[in-house]
C-alpha cells in the first residue's frame, strides 16, 4: 500500500544475537523501526527491557527519521507471548500517541487472550480500552493470502507439467 513520506512506520521487536560481553554471555534486544514510504530502516539493540530503554530507542529512531509519523503500525501483536514488562511498553505508546497520532496494530489473537498474551490483565485492558477507543476493528477469517497465493502457484505449475 502507498503511502505519503511521514505517513506511516511499522515497529518490530524481536531477539538479537547471543553476545559475549566482559566475559558474559548475554541475548540483545532489538527494536525495529521502518518507514513505509522509503522502507528506510533503524534498529537499536539493548540489553536490559525496560520502559526507559524501549522509549529512548524509539525517540532514538524518529530522530534519526527527522520526525514523528502520523501512523504507527505494530504488526503481528500476538505470535508469541510478550516479554515481561512488554506490556508496560506498549501501554507508555498507546498513551503518548493517545488521540494525538495514529496508532494500528494487527493480532491474530482474540483480544480476550491479550491479557494472557502481554502477562498483565489489567495493563492489556487499558491498551484495548485506548486502542478501541475510537478503532475500526476489521477482522479478517480464512486462510492467508501467502497459504492461498502458494496454493495457486502450485496448481499452476501442476497444470504445466501434465
Amino acid at each position: 500500500m502507498e503511502c505519503d513520506p511521514g505517513e506511516e512506520a511499522q515497529v518490530d521487536f524481536g531477539s538479537g544475537a547471543w553476545i559475549v560481553k566482559d566475559g558474559k554471555k548475554r541475548r540483545a534486544h532489538v527494536l525495529r523501526v521502518i518507514l513505509s514510504h522509503s522502507r528506510k530502516g533503524y534498529s537499536e539493540a539493548v540489553f536490559k527491557q525496560s520502559t526507559e530503554n524501549f522509549i529512548r530507542v524509539l525517540e532514538n529512531a524518529f530522530h534519526a527519521f527527522g520526525g514523528i509519523p502520523q501512523t504507527l503500525v505494530i504488526d503481528d501483536m500476538g505470535i508469541k507471548k510478550l516479554p515481561k514488562q512488554s506490556g508496560e511498553y506498549l501501554f507508555e505508546i498507546i498513551m503518548r500517541r493517545h488521540e494525538l497520532r495514529s496508532t494500528v496494530m494487527t493480532s491474530n489473537r482474540p483480544l480476550e487472550e491479550w491479557g494472557k498474551l502481554i502477562g498483565d490483565v489489567p495493563t492489556a485492558a487499558a491498551i484495548l480500552d485506548r486502542i478501541l477507543h475510537k478503532a475500526e476493528i476489521i477482522q479478517i477469517t480464512g486462510r492467508s493470502c501467502r497459504l492461498k497465493n502458494r496454493a495457486n502457484k502450485q496448481k499452476r505449475e501442476e497444470k504445466k507439467n501434465v
